[in-house]
C-alpha cells in the first residue's frame, strides 16, 4: 500500500497530509495487514460483524430507533459504493476491539491502516461533494469524529500540557462538511442521513442553538480573572478586548451549559453523547485556535466540557468510545494554567476526581 497525500478533515493547516509509516506494517513490524489473503477477508468479515451487532449500537443517538437503523442496517449498504464509509467502518470497529479486548495489538494494527485508508480517500471525496454521495460522506465524516474522539484514551498528557488539537481540528473542519451536505439532505425525503441530522437533541440550527441556551451555570467562566502572574494574555480583561474571541467564548459556554442542562433534564445518556460529540463540530473555529495557543480561559472552558462526562455512568450511559478520558484531561489542564485560574478548576477536579 503506497502513502497517499490529500486534504481534509484530517489536516489542520491546509498542507498536504501522508499517510504515517506505522500505519504501513503490522504490530510486529511486518508487511500491510492489507494485503489481499485470506487473513484480510477473514479480518474484515470479523470487524464488518462487530460494527453491525456491537458498534453502531453504541454511537450517538442510537437510542432512537430511526437513528440505529441507520447505523445498523443503512450505513452498511451505503458503505458497498462508498470505500471511505466501509474504511471507517473497519476503523471503528477495529478501535472498539482493542478496547474491549484484553488482547488488542493485532486490532490496534488495523485500527491503523483503515483509518489511513478512510481518511485519505475521504478527503478526495469531499472535495466532489454532490446529491449522490452526501449520505455516504456525512455518514463517514460522523464515523471519523467518533473514532477521533475514541483515541484521546490512547494520548499520553505530557508536562507541560498539551491540548488534543487533532481531535479537536479535526472535528471542527467537518462542520463544512455538514453544513454544505445539509442543502442537499434537508429537502430531499430519501435522505438516509436525516435520520441523524434530525434526531434528538436536534443541532442543525446552529445559531439558534446558541442563542437559546441561557449561561447561568457557567456564567462565572466568562469574567475578568485578576491577573496575578503578570502574564499577559492569561488577563481576564485582555480576552474581551478582541469581540471575535469574546464570542468565541460567550458561544463555547453556552454549548457547555446546554450539556448540562441536557443531563439535569434526565435526557438520555445517548442523547447526551450526541451533545458530546458534537461538541468539537459545533464550537466557533476561533476556540480551536485559543485552546492551541494555550488561553488559560480556553483550557479551563474545556475543562468543563470534559468535565460533563463525569454525569455519564459506567454502564449504557457512558460508551466505551468516551471511556475516563476526562481526569488525565482536567489534570493536565489544572497544571498548566496560572494559579489564578485554579479555583475555577475546582468543579471539573471534584466532579471527575482528577488528580492535580
Amino acid at each position: 500500500m503506497s502513502a497517499e497525500k490529500g486534504e481534509g478533515p484530517g489536516s489542520t493547516n491546509g498542507e498536504a497530509q501522508v499517510v504515517p509509516t506505522r500505519f504501513l506494517t503490522n504490530s510486529a513490524g511486518d508487511e500491510s495487514i492489507l494485503i489481499e489473503s485470506e487473513t484480510r477477508r477473514r479480518l474484515e468479515f470479523r470487524l464488518l460483524h462487530h460494527y453491525i451487532v456491537q458498534t453502531s449500537i453504541t454511537l450517538p443517538a442510537s437510542h432512537n430507533a430511526s437513528v440505529r437503523t441507520a447505523w445498523t442496517v443503512s450505513v452498511p449498504r451505503l458503505a458497498n459504493d462508498y470505500p471511505p464509509l466501509l474504511n471507517a467502518i473497519l476503523s471503528i470497529a477495529a478501535v472498539h476491539l482493542s478496547k474491549v479486548e484484553t488482547e488488542g495489538h493485532s486490532h490496534e494494527a488495523a485500527h491503523g491502516e483503515y483509518l489511513a485508508l478512510a481518511l485519505n480517500s475521504h478527503r478526495r471525496a469531499i472535495s466532489d461533494l454532490h446529491s449522490d454521495n452526501v449520505d455516504a460522506v456525512c455518514f463517514t465524516s460522523v464515523l471519523l469524529i467518533i473514532d477521533a474522539y475514541a483515541t484521546l484514551q490512547d494520548r499520553t498528557v505530557q508536562d507541560p500540557y498539551e491540548p488534543p488539537m487533532q481531535w479537536l481540528c479535526m472535528s471542527n473542519e467537518t462542520r463544512n462538511v455538514f453544513d454544505i451536505g445539509w442543502r442537499w439532505i434537508a429537502d430531499n425525503p430519501k435522505s438516509e442521513f436525516t435520520a441523524i441530522a434530525r434526531s434528538t437533541p436536534n443541532l442543525s440550527d446552529h445559531e439558534a442553538l446558541f442563542s437559546e441556551c441561557k449561561i447561568r451555570k457557567f456564567a462565572h467562566l466568562l469574567k475578568p480573572v485578576e491577573n496575578t502572574s503578570q502574564v499577559k494574555e492569561c488577563a481576564g480583561a485582555e480576552d474581551e478586548r478582541d469581540q471575535e474571541t469574546a464570542d468565541a467564548y460567550e458561544k463555547t459556554v453556552a454549548y457547555v451549559e446546554c450539556i448540562y442542562n441536557a443531563i439535569q433534564a434526565g435526557e438520555h445518556g445517548m442523547g447526551v453523547c450526541r451533545w458530546l460529540a458534537a461538541f468539537a463540530v459545533l464550537i466557533p473555529r476561533k476556540m480551536i485556535d485559543l485552546v492551541r495557543e494555550k488561553r488559560p480561559r480556553a483550557l479551563v472552558v474545556l475543562a468543563h466540557y470534559f468535565a460533563l462526562t463525569g454525569y455519564l455512568s459506567d454502564t449504557e450511559s457512558r460508551p466505551w468510545w468516551i471511556g475516563k478520558v476526562a481526569s488525565k484531561e482536567i489534570g493536565g489542564i489544572y497544571n498548566c494554567v496560572p494559579i489564578e485560574w485554579h479555583e475555577l478548576m475546582s468543579w471539573p477536579l471534584e466532579l471527575t476526581n482528577a488528580e492535580k
